[in-house]
């Protein structure tokens, strides 16, 4: 799969939810941000559309990124619930990522607007 570069226009910031400690030991749980890039964003259309919304998920975005071994780490933490995308001031929550033919080249990620 080729893509022209002009295509990936969009920034999105991908955070991650970690746990950290204020100056009194109460813990806290805050989102930081893991990985700034650029992207191709697409709604679902057509069949996936519809089999999406048959699941209440019909805000399902489609975001298209270059691979990075920084994605590589998401992908093999297992937890995506653990990650986030942040576009236009709206948060995505991360569904499923996939290595493009394991070409290393692309990566399709799906998310929720919850």
């Amino acid at each position: 799969m080729k893509i022209n570069p002009g295509d990936l226009r969009h920034k999105i910031i991908i955070q991650k939810h970690t746990q950290s400690t204020d100056f009194v030991g109460n813990s806290i749980l805050e989102w930081i941000d893991f990985k700034t890039t650029y992207a191709q964003i697409n709604n679902l259309y057509g069949d996936e559309y519809w089999k999406a919304a048959a699941h209440n998920q019909q805000n399902t975005v489609t975001f298209l990124v270059r691979w990075t071994k920084d994605l590589d780490i998401l992908m093999n933490n297992k937890q995506l619930t653990e990650y986030r995308i942040l576009f236009k001031d709206t948060f995505y929550y991360i569904e499923s990522f996939d290595n493009i033919q394991y070409k290393n080249k692309l990566v399709k990620i799906k998310a929720v607007n919850k």
